[in-house]
């Protein structure tokens, strides 16, 4: 069942899109994802928020206790390619992130796209808008 794996898992979680989240039976006690062909993925999760939204979840990354950071896991179990100190679910297509490169917050579209535009304060898209607030001069 589980292709690129021997390893024992403590529980398995069914997602959506076929995708499974484990914990795993090893010194990190992270937890990974199998994808719809039973191939573990070469992340470790410290946490998922479960529930998909505009096909994405949001997870933290973890690459040792001392660090980890936030992306979007897409429906295939793939990362997007970008890190933040925060995000939120996806509303309308979008993911409102605030960058750690302290340029401030910004969107992530479904294509895996970054904005360019940067905003002081932004909030969640609502009915195709989002409320935001450029940086004071």
């Amino acid at each position: 069942m589980f292709k690129n794996s021997s390893e024992k898992f403590v529980w398995i979680k069914d997602l959506e899109f076929g995708l499974k989240l484990v914990k795993l039976n090893d010194k990190s006690e992270g937890m990974a994802i199998l994808d719809r062909d039973g191939n573990l993925s070469n992340f470790r999760l410290g946490a998922i928020n479960t529930q998909f939204y505009d096909d994405f979840a949001l997870v933290n990354v973890v690459f040792d206790e001392d660090y980890s950071y936030l992306t979007y896991l897409d429906k295939n179990g793939k990362l997007l390619p970008y890190v933040f100190k925060e995000a939120y679910n996806f509303s309308c297509g979008m993911g409102r992130v605030h960058l750690f490169d302290g340029t401030g917050w910004s969107y992530i579209n479904k294509d895996g796209k970054l904005l360019d535009k940067r905003y002081f304060f932004a909030e969640d898209f609502y009915d195709d808008r989002a409320r935001v607030c450029l940086k004071p001069e």
